[in-house]
């Protein structure tokens, strides 16, 4: 049964969640969190300024996202992270992460890149990151931080031909000699975040030259891009393109852009 409702109900549901949990022994309270320009509102449990964020399934009842969030927290694996060790440089330099997503009014560290913009993670454990904000890292400049943290994007970046990937998924060869339209996946090993792949220009110029063809990317998420080899694409069919997936099966949260983008292979410029 669909129980979703409105930004007031969610409050008051939030609300009787929290209450519930300190009810149970676990000292709980709400957070609100920006992710790519959507605030979203999670639970944090504890003390201490690393705790991680639990985000319930509103649509679910309020026993139900209690226990959601116990069991998640109780078998989330305990983070060992000296907080004062994590917001120096000597450690920061050698754990950037950068990310791109649609431009927002987020107090973070950031760069414009196209009509999108750039900013740096630090990861502090497995699955666990902190962005920079201004004035972080007051030793070091803004370009400094961006180079290292392209640097290490340009070591973890996947490219996966799309026929292939699905070739091997399903067991079917035949699709390898599917050469009228041709798409490649780029993001990184992890495949969250791999979007600022195409932040790497050399990258989409290799590409370019394997082909010998102009370039089409496809934003379909903050996590990875689609790459398409045409010459001479009709760019407004591209973003319709875009526009629907992002409609239809990215969430808020993780939608990059609402058009498509085009690689001139001579030039090496994107433009849309």
């Amino acid at each position: 049964m669909d129980i979703s409702f409105g930004k007031a109900g969610k409050k008051i549901m939030m609300n009787e969640i929290i209450m519930e949990l300190n009810n149970r022994g676990y000292k709980a309270e709400s957070t609100t969190v920006v992710k790519n320009g959507v605030e979203k509102v999670g639970v944090i449990i504890g003390e201490g300024t690393i705790r991680p964020t639990i985000y319930p399934n509103l649509n679910l009842t309020v026993n139900e996202c209690v226990s959601g969030i116990i069991n998640t927290y109780e078998n989330a694996p305990k983070m060992d992270i000296n907080a004062d060790k994590i917001i120096k440089w000597d450690y920061a330099k050698n754990n950037l992460q950068l990310c791109l997503q649609r431009k927002t009014d987020e107090n973070i560290l950031k760069r414009d890149y196209l009509d999108m913009e750039m900013y740096v993670r630090v990861k502090v454990a497995e699955d666990a990151t902190y962005k920079i904000k201004p004035g972080m890292f007051k030793e070091v400049s803004k370009d400094e931080i961006f180079a290292r943290a392209l640097l290490n994007a340009k070591e973890n970046i996947l490219v996966e031909d799309m026929a292939k990937m699905l070739a091997d998924m399903i067991g079917c060869d035949e699709l390898l000699n599917m050469d009228e339209v041709k798409m490649i996946i780029v993001t990184n090993k992890k495949k969250v975040n791999g979007a600022v792949a195409i932040c790497d220009k050399e990258l989409l110029s290799n590409i370019a030259k394997e082909y010998n063809s102009n370039l089409v990317i496809l934003p379909s998420s903050i996590h990875e891009c689609i790459i398409h080899i045409d010459n001479e694409p009709d760019m407004k069919m591209y973003s319709n393109m875009v526009r629907e997936i992002n409609a239809t099966q990215v969430s808020p949260e993780e939608v990059l852009s609402d058009h498509a983008y085009f690689f001139n292979k001579e030039t090496c410029e994107i433009s849309w």
